[in-house]
């Protein structure tokens, strides 16, 4: 019973996983998770769970987990504390939805907020980017020295012989593509030294893993049998419907198998029908259904042809141009954002991109393989490491050692507060409307100045190279909420994040967190500045506050993120 509903718990975790909305525009952790795309639960009870509680469930199970393999191996282990966690997430993913992973990693008990550095949040493509250089630099395809015109006096033939071995070198840029069951995420990295690289463009990616692979066959039997027929048997033979997905996914790995080895276009490949084993259960029952199944499925028209489908009670068989447009849907969608990136960032990427890494549990795929050697071999060097579906793994483990492998990133975010401009500078903005400045603007009782009040005070911008643990400080004068009472004495600052280069207002934008910060009492009839330090450039953002009083007191404190700040959109 207790596996049972841990099976429950992660795949309503995996629904979460796979179900953002990758259109472009983040989409924040949702307070209900509905399992729209799991067959082990019963969708027709339109079941919800808290998020909240399907995250904390999944990690205590990993904990467990990982306890008991502690315990197996003989690792003695006298706290948790003593462990530091490595959870790793689409490099895509939001701020809010980071910094509510690390809440619930201590709801879970993982870690303790008293202990530092207990929990890193890691982006999958980085850790795979860590493991792949590993394996690289063992095989001799990566030299972290000077390139070769910088060097002098080394042995002639000894360069020559390691040239043709290496691939990358330090200036060189690579693109690491990591393809998993829901998503595709991409980062691109140039070498700086020994396992040290930047960021050359922000990350990005989308839902383009190979479980909507699955859920194209899915659409394909409901357009075959009937969405009646499907629904009666997934809700009467639920075990048997996830049998039956099953089987696809394991003939969809066999798929293209040993065609080319990606060395010659996928036109080129064997025209032959694959089989998609059908379990007992939904022979019988599709029997029932209709007259004649064998003929009902050959007449199935796909693309103005029929006959490309077999109905043969163990099994149906899919033609090649069926399941090569069961991929392409996908693939297609991957490699269009590839050449996006690769036109859009053109002038970054020139003369500095050599290779592009697939990992992932989708990239061993040969037809993707092809696919992308097809499009993008003549240019670039195709590298797939040894055990592509583990990169992420391995480079996690190895991440607690290089734990700064990153050293700069491209921010894809412009952040920012609330602020108080002066009337005048409010005038000289382009993106401040006269109509917006007569309707926010009032008098401050500090100097009798007039002021524009919900303006975007923006501390950083989305495109811009940040270095990690850089420091960013603003003053939220005129910008902040006093929350005096008899008992409690703090202010609230919102912090935005948009994805406008330039935003002028706050008008309309939904703030991303809430920052409390604690004021001692005695401030309460004295003057002070309140100051926001952002630490930027790691996967998640830290603030702390210094406050400043007119007798140059200066305290300065770590304040807790509230990604679950209940605020409405301003409408200012």
């Amino acid at each position: 019973k207790k596996k049972f509903g841990a099976i429950i718990i992660l795949c309503f975790f995996y629904v979460y996983k796979t179900e953002l909305d990758w259109t472009g525009v983040e989409k924040d952790i949702p307070q209900k998770i509905h399992p729209t795309n799991t067959s082990i639960i019963d969708t027709e009870s339109e079941t919800e769970t808290d998020t909240e509680v399907v995250f904390v469930r999944a990690l205590e199970y990993i904990k467990r987990k990982a306890m008991d393999c502690f315990s197996e191996k003989k690792v003695a282990i006298d706290n948790v504390k003593d462990i530091q966690w490595i959870v790793t997430v689409p490099a895509i993913w939001s701020d809010r939805s980071k910094g509510l992973m690390m809440k619930w990693a201590e709801k879970a008990g993982l870690i303790s907020s008293a202990t530092p550095n207990q929990l890193i949040i890691a982006y999958e493509p980085e850790c795979a980017s860590i493991s792949i250089l590993c394996e690289m630099y063992d095989q001799g395809h990566v030299d972290f020295g000077a390139k070769d015109d910088e060097k002098k006096g080394d042995d002639e033939k000894k360069g020559d012989e390691k040239k043709k071995a290496t691939m990358l070198m330090c200036g060189d840029g690579y693109m690491m593509l990591d393809l998993g069951g829901g998503t595709a995420d991409i980062v691109c990295h140039e070498i700086k030294g020994a396992f040290d690289v930047r960021e050359l463009i922000a990350p990005s990616g989308g839902a383009w893993g190979s479980t909507y692979i699955d859920q194209a066959f899915e659409a394909l039997l409901t357009d075959i049998f009937g969405f009646q027929a499907m629904q009666e048997f997934k809700a009467l033979f639920p075990t048997k419907y996830r049998e039956l997905i099953s089987n696809f996914e394991k003939s969809k790995c066999e798929f293209y198998k040993g065609e080319n080895n990606c060395n010659s276009h996928p036109s080129k490949a064997r025209a032959r029908k694959h089989n998609v084993a059908l379990p007992v259960e939904f022979d019988i029952f599709m029997n029932e259904k209709h007259e004649d199944l064998e003929q009902l499925v050959y007449d199935y028209e796909f693309k103005g042809s029929s006959g490309e489908i077999d109905y043969i009670g163990s099994c149906l068989r899919l033609s090649f141009k069926i399941w090569k447009q069961l991929f392409d849907g996908i693939i297609d969608l991957i490699i269009n954002h590839v050449k996006t990136l690769l036109s859009t960032y053109s002038s970054v990427l020139k003369d500095k991109l050599k290779c592009m890494c697939l990992v992932g549990g989708f990239s061993q795929s040969e037809y993707l393989q092809s696919r992308i050697t097809a499009e993008f071999g003549d240019k670039y060097k195709l590298v797939i490491p040894r055990y592509p579906i583990l990169s992420v793994v391995d480079g996690a483990a190895r991440l607690g050692k290089i734990s700064h492998f990153v050293n700069s990133r491209i921010v894809n975010k412009t952040y920012g507060v609330s602020c108080a401009m002066h009337i005048l500078e409010a005038n000289e903005n382009p993106g401040i409307t006269p109509e917006y400045i007569q309707s926010h603007t009032f008098v401050s009782p500090l100097d009798g100045e007039e002021y524009v009040n919900g303006c975007f005070d923006a501390f950083i911008h989305k495109g811009e190279e940040v270095k990690v643990n850089q420091v960013i400080e603003r003053s939220c004068i005129g910008a902040l909420q006093d929350c005096w009472d008899d008992s409690d004495h703090y202010d609230i600052a919102l912090i935005f994040a948009t994805d406008e280069e330039n935003p002028a207002v706050t008008t309309g934008l939904k703030p991303l967190a809430a920052i409390q910060i604690q004021l001692p009492k005695n401030l309460q009839n004295v003057s002070y500045k309140l100051t926001n330090r952002f630490y930027f450039g790691n996967t998640t953002l830290k603030i702390t506050t210094l406050l400043t009083t007119d007798e140059n007191e200066r305290i300065e404190n770590e304040v807790q993120i509230d990604y679950d700040y209940q605020f409405k959109t301003l409408n200012q």
